[in-house]
């Protein structure tokens, strides 16, 4: 279920809006309190705002997994980088690039 609607940062507020099936399910659901912290971003390891191209990717149904692609010897970038950045680029709420755990931009090398 997509509990994220849109997101904006607004006067250096954030504003989080619930999907119309996440909101239905809270409206409908039985009464209980929804853990706040379920919401919270996780800034332990001071990688709150990071996600590895392989949890990304797993989460990605229709993305074939590098292995088999690379078995098969064919078209990497059409295959898997092309369609995995054009999702990506198609969240408008987000922008993105290429880094590593230290937040530091990829050379377009290193990328390939």
């Amino acid at each position: 279920m997509r509990i994220c609607d849109k997101i904006a940062i607004i006067k250096a507020k954030i504003c989080f809006g619930f999907s119309p099936d996440m909101t239905r399910y809270l409206t409908n659901s039985y009464i209980m309190q929804y853990p706040i912290e379920l919401l919270q971003e996780d800034e332990r390891k001071e990688t709150g705002n990071i996600i590895s191209v392989k949890a990304l990717i797993e989460m990605g149904p229709n993305i074939p997994y590098f292995d088999k692609i690379s078995k098969e010897g064919r078209q990497l970038d059409q295959r898997i980088k092309t369609p995995f950045e054009k999702a990506l680029n198609a969240l408008d709420f987000i922008s993105w690039e290429y880094a590593n755990s230290k937040e530091i931009a990829l050379s377009d090398a290193q990328i390939a």
